[in-house]
């Protein structure tokens, strides 16, 4: 596989994903390559804050609070 092949079928499969449009597949904003890596950014997705599920479910659970502290760790 050459370069040129790889580069080609990335900018293939970017054109493809570019044109989807479903709830479940998030859209490309950008595609290129820096120092030979090939990168593609898409909009953020939107999620709950910590703040959000405290207000709606007050106190975490134990587990929940390691879990984060864990993944905040």
């Amino acid at each position: 596989v050459t370069v040129s092949t790889t580069a080609d079928h990335f900018r293939d499969v970017y054109a493809r994903v570019t044109g989807l449009g479903h709830p479940r597949v998030l859209p490309t904003l950008d595609a290129g390559v820096d120092a030979a890596v090939r990168y593609v950014v898409t909009a953020r997705r939107p999620a709950e804050t910590l703040a959000d599920r405290l207000a709606r479910d007050g106190q975490l659970p134990i587990p929940d609070a390691i879990a984060l502290a864990v993944d905040v760790a």
